[in-house]
């Protein structure tokens, strides 16, 4: 068994999780350009994260492509330590 110091945080879970709520607002479209949105999606975790998530979304798909960025904060307990995450990709 390892256990994990404040100085060794570094580590790689899975977390499962159901959408509960995703809300989707264009704030841009036009005929030749890109649709750009802004996506808030509301999650539960279960499993190994017992906790609650909501993810903010800026999106950008036209017709050679698309992507994103996104910024989710998630709250809830992982081995019996309460605490919160700010996750951005």
């Amino acid at each position: 068994m390892v256990a994990l110091t404040d100085q060794q945080a570094e580590r790689t879970i899975e977390a499962a999780f159901e959408i509960v709520d995703f809300n989707e607002t264009v704030y841009h479209e036009g005929a030749e350009e890109p649709k750009v949105t802004r996506v808030t999606i509301r999650k539960r975790y279960h499993g190994v994260i017992d906790g609650t998530g909501v993810a903010e979304v800026l999106t950008a798909q036209g017709a050679a492509g698309g992507g994103y960025v996104a910024s989710e904060r998630i709250e809830g307990t992982l081995d019996g330590r309460h605490g919160l995450v700010i996750l951005n990709t």
